[in-house]
């Protein structure tokens, strides 16, 4: 049974009153973007919380990060030995950033503009054909290539969509939602985490030629 999300009853009775009609029309629509977002929080929180527990508690994988940030960032020699820490703190800084709704747009804004940044270092690498890997979700052997790229932009378009029903959705109180749509949001959200987590093994069955070299 459906309950009152953002200021709707969507149970009520349907009534001709044009005034009634808009006031269940903005209950819908108000419904619609606060899911949205919720569900742009839930992905990116599950998404940087896997790419930061893989780099913390595999050696390897923060290994091939270093290398990664070393040649594809060009970090100066320097700053290359902090860059890969400061690169996991701020994963795991915005990964219980998003699952805090006063921080929750801010949050948005800054895991799109990390992931921009990302892409564009990815895209630099691209363009030049460096064999290095990525090592973003565990140790890899493969080299970054068009797949990160694609990976990267459909993370990209969650963030935006988030951020924009955050934006949009007119302001209101205390939100009451029911357990089974926060369930399967929840489910939602843990299943595109482990597409986005394996993104490259499952790029590598389906299409071995495109997880490589562009």
């Amino acid at each position: 049974m459906l309950v009152e999300l953002c200021g709707g009853d969507w149970n009520s009775p349907p009534h001709s009153h044009p005034d009634h009609l808009a006031f269940r029309w903005r209950g819908r629509r108000r419904g619609a973007v606060y899911w949205i977002q919720f569900e742009a929080q839930l992905v990116l929180a599950l998404v940087f919380t896997w790419s930061a527990a893989a780099k913390l508690f595999s050696p390897a994988t923060f290994t091939t990060l270093k290398r990664s940030v070393a040649v594809l960032a060009r970090v100066p020699g320097p700053w290359s030995s902090w860059a890969p820490h400061a690169l996991v703190t701020a994963e795991a800084a915005l990964a219980g950033g998003l699952l805090v709704p006063a921080a929750a747009k801010v949050s948005l804004a800054l895991a799109i503009l990390l992931l921009t940044v990302f892409t564009v270092v990815l895209r630099r690498a691209v363009s030049r054909a460096v064999p290095v890997p990525c090592g973003c979700f565990g140790p890899s052997n493969r080299p970054v290539g068009r797949v990160q790229l694609f990976r990267n932009a459909a993370l990209l378009t969650i963030a935006l969509s988030g951020l924009a029903a955050g934006m949009t959705a007119p302001p209101h109180g205390p939100v009451p939602v029911p357990v089974a749509g926060v369930a399967l949001c929840l489910w939602a959200a843990l299943t595109l985490a482990i597409c986005f987590a394996l993104w490259d093994e499952f790029a590598g069955l389906l299409a071995p030629a495109a997880s490589g070299h562009r």
